[in-house]
């Protein structure tokens, strides 16, 4: 898309261009932009999780420094988390909650027995 614009109190006109894609099912997001005072930003947005909850994003940001009138190029990354609660008691129950159960296994029951004529084992039994 391309937008334009005045801005502020100076007589300056403004031009965005950008650019948007889509792959891998809509879990890839590429976004490149410009405009008349940067060379580019270009972003990696990639869904972890399909629906969204759990990202990684990648960038890269050129812009400029008007006091030392100098390009400023940065990089960088992260992760993006989303959990959806209506109070912060349900978020504390969600996070506790996780935490129990990670790493705890059940003891077995008295179902779960070892058959050790099992022949469908590849190990010889002694």
């Amino acid at each position: 898309g391309v937008q334009v614009g005045q801005g502020g109190t100076q007589a300056r006109t403004e031009v965005i261009l950008s650019a948007s894609r889509l792959w891998l099912n809509d879990r890839l997001q590429f976004d490149i932009s410009a405009d008349n005072t940067s060379q580019g930003n270009i972003n990696f947005n990639y869904k972890i999780k399909p629906n969204g909850n759990v990202q990684a994003r990648v960038f890269g940001r050129n812009t400029n420094n008007p006091i030392y009138n100098q390009n400023i190029l940065s990089f960088g990354g992260g992760f993006y988390l989303r959990s959806e609660f209506e109070n912060f008691a349900e978020l504390k129950r969600k996070i506790a909650g996780k935490k129990k159960s990670k790493g705890t296994v059940p003891p077995p029951s008295n179902n779960d027995t070892i058959n050790s004529t099992n022949t469908g084992s590849p190990f010889p039994h002694p």
